[in-house]
């Protein structure tokens, strides 16, 4: 077998979506750089922006390999708020940091089994279904609290869980080493796991899959179970990093991720993408929320480049990753 030239390889990695976002994000830390020297590079704001960019990148692991595997769950932005004020409750009600961290956990799990089980096994629409639960989410909340924040800085014994998301091993955060880690893992198993290989084939062809064996509804249910869980973790660490709950927590988050994730290569129509480029993808569009800010542009023009910016991912997205049509 002959072997790739350099050049050849340099071509190939040029093309790859991932190093195309990979360039955009050291182009926008650049010009930041330039341009906002003083506050950009300040320890604080680089930690900020990591650490902010965090959650959201937990949560792209699940989204990512749900797209890949031609599913999409809108209901993560109110999982995640869920779970983080159910942990927030049990904890302040006396129930063990970390039991009530594994049941909130579970519910969450749960959250993503019942989207699952509605659009796998029962057929339903996967927008009006996700959309329903992100309802169902958010109503949980406000039932719960009536609207009141909830905060476990007053109550004992939370040092250690607290230390998930206020934690530093070394000048790393721990919650930046939590989300390499699961990038890392989820990278891998993307790569070399069957299982994975079986995901991108439902997602690039459910009939197909389904005929040559492949179990279509369970590995549906399985991708539902773990973009709820990916989100459910992310309201965790985000309780242990603040230290309370709001009902607004993860409000339209689900966009922001999505739109990441298509930013780095994933299609929505299923069978491409990879965990790497969805967290560059959200890490980009955290630098650009970054610069937005630090270059002092109105609240008003960032929510409308937000959307502009989201239109175009699935634009590119569509464009990308359409099939030519065959003349006969």
């Amino acid at each position: 077998m002959k072997k790739k030239s350099f050049g050849s390889r340099l071509k190939s990695l040029i093309y790859m979506q991932e190093f195309t976002v990979f360039m955009l994000v050291l182009l926008v830390f650049v010009f930041l750089s330039i341009v906002r020297t003083d506050v950009f590079l300040s320890q604080s704001n680089l930690l900020n922006t990591f650490m902010g960019m965090s959650t959201q990148g937990i949560i792209a692991i699940g989204m990512a390999t749900a797209l890949v595997g031609g599913c999409f769950d809108l209901s993560v932005g109110s999982t995640m708020g869920m779970s983080c004020m159910l942990c927030a409750i049990f904890i302040t009600n006396g129930i063990n940091p970390w039991l009530s961290l594994l049941m909130a956990l579970i519910i969450g799990a749960a959250f993503g089994a019942l989207n699952g089980l509605m659009i796998g096994y029962m057929g339903l629409n996967p927008f009006i279904a996700t959309l329903g639960t992100m309802s169902v989410g958010r109503g949980i909340v406000s039932v719960l609290t009536l609207g009141a924040p909830v905060s476990i800085l007053q109550t004992e014994g939370v040092e250690s869980f607290r230390f998930i998301g206020t934690g530093y091993v070394g000048p790393i955060p721990m919650l930046v080493i939590i989300l390499f880690v699961l990038v890392a893992v989820a990278e891998f198993l993307h790569r070399k796991s069957s299982i994975v290989m079986k995901v991108r084939y439902v997602g690039s062809n459910a009939n197909a899959a389904y005929l040559s064996g492949v179990n279509v509804k369970k590995t549906k249910l399985g991708l539902y179970i773990l973009t709820s869980t990916m989100a459910s973790l992310a309201g965790i660490i985000s309780l242990s990093r603040f230290g309370s709950a709001s009902n607004t927590l993860g409000t339209g988050v689900e966009m922001d991720i999505i739109s990441g994730a298509v930013i780095g290569g994933v299609s929505m129509a299923g069978g491409i993408g990879s965990v790497i480029g969805a967290a560059l993808g959200v890490l980009l569009l955290t630098l650009i929320n970054n610069a937005l800010v630090l270059l002092s542009i109105s609240a008003y023009w960032q929510e409308l480049i937000a959307g502009v910016i989201t239109v175009l991912a699935v634009i590119i997205d569509m464009v990308v990753h359409s099939k030519p049509v065959k003349s006969k």
